[in-house]
């Protein structure tokens, strides 16, 4: 039952998660739906405060684990000693707790492949990209739509441009989803602001214009983009681009990264975690969100 993620933070690991936790719960596997989320730096500490790792899993009997940063755990100088600790508790709590390690792809190789008791308890691996440009679009007009504002054509060819333009930023602080939802955090203060300066009409007062999205890009790099000149200049030059896409019919979206959603369902379902049901009843749930 044990698995391993891997990937990037903001591309989906958690939701993921909390479908599984909902279908073992369901089946009578874990006895709460919600995750216990630990990281490196909560072992760390504890087991240097002399507390065994069998102890402080043990308050998590029945439910659903996740150790984030797990890869870290190589640097730990009681690296094997840990391990052998893990394995020991798993053996000794089968089927009764789940425990997902989250980390760097490469890194948790390192970890898990180079100890054949470990990988043989870890059996499963999923592996979660980064998002593409045009699918960070599709997530930023969901999250939109659902926070119940509109954006005219011209402002989602503005708005297409930007998520373009801080998906050729390599030096930002945030990436992925986390990175969309930093920017909208930014778009919406500054929507309210105009809404407000201008006393808009009601029927007005939920428009994105061009100027929310301008206004709220400027202020979402100049706190997220980690200062260096080259890094200046790399965004002074990536602001002169603006032809990207402007030929692509923009005026239909898939909801937020919905495809990939139900491709990662279905990886569920080939490894037998879900069952064909399941999927259907899961694929349904993601579509009408």
């Amino acid at each position: 039952m044990n698995i391993v993620f891997t990937g990037n933070v903001g591309t989906g690991k958690k939701t993921i998660l909390n479908i599984l936790a909902e279908m073992y719960f369901s089946r009578g596997i874990i006895k709460s739906k919600g995750i216990v989320e630990i990281d490196k730096r909560y072992l760390s500490s504890m087991i240097n405060d002399g507390i065994q790792i069998e102890d402080i899993l043990n308050k998590f009997i029945g439910k659903l684990v996740l150790i984030d940063k797990a890869d870290l755990l190589v640097e730990e100088y009681n690296y094997d000693e840990l391990i052998s600790s893990l394995i020991k508790f798993i053996d000794k709590n089968k089927n009764k707790i789940i425990i997902v390690l989250c980390g760097d792809r490469e890194k948790m190789k390192k970890l898990i492949l180079s100890n054949q008791s470990l990988n043989y308890r870890f059996p499963i691996w999923l592996k979660f990209d980064d998002y593409n440009r045009d699918e960070l679009f599709d997530i930023t007009i969901n999250l939109l739509k659902d926070k119940g504002f509109t954006v005219p054509e011209s402002g989602l060819i503005c708005l297409k441009e930007t998520i373009s333009e801080f998906y050729k930023i390599k030096n930002l602080s945030v990436a992925n989803a986390i990175m969309i939802r930093k920017y909208l955090d930014k778009l919406v203060r500054e929507q309210s602001i105009r809404v407000y300066n201008e006393k808009l009409a009601p029927k007005e007062m939920n428009i994105i214009n061009n100027e929310d999205i301008i206004n709220s890009k400027n202020k979402f790099l100049e706190e997220n983009i980690l200062e260096s000149d080259r890094v200046k200049d790399n965004y002074k030059e990536i602001s002169k681009e603006n032809n990207y896409d402007k030929n692509l019919n923009i005026s239909k979206y898939y909801k937020v990264n919905i495809l990939d959603e139900i491709l990662k369902l279905k990886s569920l379902l080939d490894l037998k975690l879900i069952n064909e049901e399941e999927f259907e009843i899961l694929k349904l749930d993601l579509i009408h969100k």
